[in-house]
This record gives structure tokens, C-alpha cells and sequence, in this order.
């Protein structure tokens, strides 16, 4: 009676489970990896969609001599010092001459040295 109130599985006898275990080994190694765990997968990706910015060293360094390109001007103007480098390629500039800071953040790719 009390063999009735047991649940889950018993203990197969140690040459039985090593028999089995040698059985799922053989199967699981003819098998490819998709067919031996479940669940869905997917091929391999080249390119992500939302990639991560590795951490570069600025362009520009702090208080070091730049000039701003001005779409329409032949010539850039400055010249600037940078005065705070900021996240996405961006500079805090100052005039060189009179000290008059820039009224906002500046790109990258509107900055140019002198050669």
C-alpha cells in the first residue's frame, strides 16, 4: 500500500540507466544542435540592428586651437579653443580672442584644424 502513494520516478537500476544514458549520448551526437535542444534559432548576424558606439578618444583635445567650418563662408572663423568635449562628437568652443563662448554645441564635422 504504501508503494501507491509514491510519486514521481523511481531509480532505474544502475545497469539500465547506464544503458540509457549511452543511448541518449549516441542520439544526441547524430543529431545537430538544432535538433538535439529545443527551442527556435536563429543563423548567424553579421550586423545588428542597434550596434553599440565603441568608446573612441576625441578628435579634439581641451583648449586646443580649432576653426569653424560656416556653410556659405569661404573662409572658416575662429579661431576657437574647445573648452569641454561632449557625447555624440560634439564640442563646447570659445572664441580665442575675446573669450566669447559659442551659444551651443558644436559637431565634429564642423571643426577643422590648421595645417
Amino acid at each position: 500500500m504504501a508503494a501507491s502513494f509514491l510519486r514521481g520516478r523511481s531509480n532505474p537500476s544502475y545497469d539500465n540507466a547506464e544503458e540509457e544514458g549511452e543511448e541518449e549520448e549516441e542520439r544526441l551526437a547524430s543529431a545537430s544542435f538544432q535538433e538535439a535542444v529545443p527551442g527556435k534559432f536563429r543563423t548567424r548576424v553579421n550586423e545588428y540592428q542597434n550596434q553599440s558606439k565603441f568608446p573612441t578618444a576625441p578628435l579634439y583635445k581641451v583648449n586646443e586651437v580649432v576653426y569653424l567650418v560656416v556653410p556659405g563662408q569661404a573662409q572658416p572663423s575662429g579661431p576657437f579653443l574647445v573648452t569641454a568635449v561632449e557625447e555624440n562628437d560634439k564640442y563646447r568652443i570659445r572664441r580665442q580672442d575675446n573669450g566669447q563662448a559659442h551659444p551651443g554645441s558644436v559637431p565634429q564635422a564642423s571643426l577643422v584644424v590648421p595645417a
